[in-house]
């Protein structure tokens, strides 16, 4: 879903339909990103290039009441080295995306000083201390999709 939060996405749904089963296909090779759609309730994870019975195997675990996470995201959240919240990980998303404190704060109805806090900590986790230095960051690390 280029441009939008699907953590945030599958949260909601998850909340207003709790039987509903989420399978989540992806081209993303992002751990970090993989581990927010799977951390976000996702009955099911798997890349966009596995094979036909991959799926199935994950349609029959989910429709078991079982989750489903696929070898090669498996592998990939083996690499995840760092621990963002989900917040933290939104609001990376939205300083890479080019927006400031203040419209960050607006469009996820906080104050400025919780906006704050939260990029204080991101940047803290990731060891830096700009904007700039955390988009290349970001980058470096493949936490964010280039969409």
């Amino acid at each position: 879903m280029p441009g939008g939060d699907t953590g945030a996405e599958i949260q909601y749904l998850k909340q207003r339909w709790p039987t509903l089963k989420i399978i989540v296909l992806t081209g993303s090779q992002s751990a970090q990103l993989l581990q927010q759609v799977a951390q976000a309730g996702a009955d099911a994870v798997l890349q966009k290039n596995g094979d036909a019975a991959e799926l199935r195997q994950a349609i029959t675990a989910v429709m078991r009441g079982e989750a489903f996470i696929s070898a090669s995201v498996q592998t990939l959240l083996g690499t995840v080295q760092l621990e963002l919240t989900p917040r933290e990980f939104q609001i990376m998303q939205l300083v890479c995306d080019g927006l400031s404190n203040a419209q960050i704060a607006e469009q996820l109805s906080l104050s400025p000083k919780t906006t704050d806090k939260h990029r204080e900590n991101l940047m803290r986790k990731l060891g830096v201390n700009n904007s700039a230095q955390l988009i290349r960051k970001a980058l470096q690390l493949g936490i964010l999709d280039s969409h």
